[in-house]
């Protein structure tokens, strides 16, 4: 992964994990999801790349942020990008091995798109394909030729 800006709309999966990362991907793959992933690896990496050009033209169609990550976690990178205007309109979808109450109650209140555990990462990937369609061209999971 490089930190250049894509020409194309892009994904941003912030996961240090190196195999959870390569689930998403590989699932997003049998989806046909064909937007580039920029994989991160902590909160303060993600702050940095998603800052590196003027938004809002730029930012990313989706975000998925792991919570338990080194450096920032995902719960205070959404924290700061809920306080920049330009990432209101970014679904921001909270995969993560945590499954205590108030972890997803943090998320919750942060007005994520969904807070998925990675257990289920058919569901993620699901998750992400219908974000994209919904900031694309409006159109449902079920018309896509990717469908499952």
């Amino acid at each position: 992964m490089t930190e250049a800006f894509p020409d194309a709309p892009y994904l941003v999966l912030v996961e240090d994990d190196d195999v959870d990362a390569m689930a998403v991907e590989r699932g997003l793959r049998k989806l046909d999801c064909r937007q580039p992933v920029h994989r991160l690896y902590d909160g303060e990496q993600a702050l940095r790349f998603l800052h590196a050009a003027p938004p809002p033209a730029e930012t990313p169609l989706v975000l998925l942020v792991d919570i338990n990550l080194p450096r920032m976690n995902g719960l205070e990178l959404i924290r700061e990008l809920r306080r920049d205007s330009d990432y209101d309109d970014v679904p921001i979808f909270v995969l993560t091995t945590s499954k205590l109450p108030e972890d997803r109650a943090a998320s919750l209140q942060l007005e994520v798109a969904g807070y998925i555990t990675k257990d289920d990462a058919a569901l993620a990937c699901r998750s992400v394909a219908e974000a994209l369609l919904r900031a694309g061209s409006g159109t449902s999971l079920a018309d896509a030729p990717w469908a499952v």
